[in-house]
């Protein structure tokens, strides 16, 4: 039981610091002080909504990841 919580943080972290690696250049892009118009790309102006959600739930998700680690690792059932 303790191994597969470790394996579903381990899932989570790991998926969390993909998409946060994914979409850190256009969180980035978003949020800086020209914003998404300053860009070049029609694109990320359209995308900035999406783009700052994914990064926000992927650092949840890396967040939820690691708590469930160490509470699989320091809880003996």
């Amino acid at each position: 039981m303790r191994r597969r919580w470790i394996f579903i943080g381990a899932a989570l972290v790991g998926g969390g610091l993909i998409g946060v690696s994914l979409e850190d250049s256009h969180h980035n892009a978003c949020t800086s002080g020209l914003g998404p118009f300053g860009s070049l790309s029609g694109d990320l102006a359209r995308n900035c909504g999406l783009d700052n959600t994914i990064f926000v739930v992927a650092i949840a998700a890396t967040i939820v990841g690691l708590v469930t680690m160490i509470a699989a690792l320091l809880i003996r059932t």
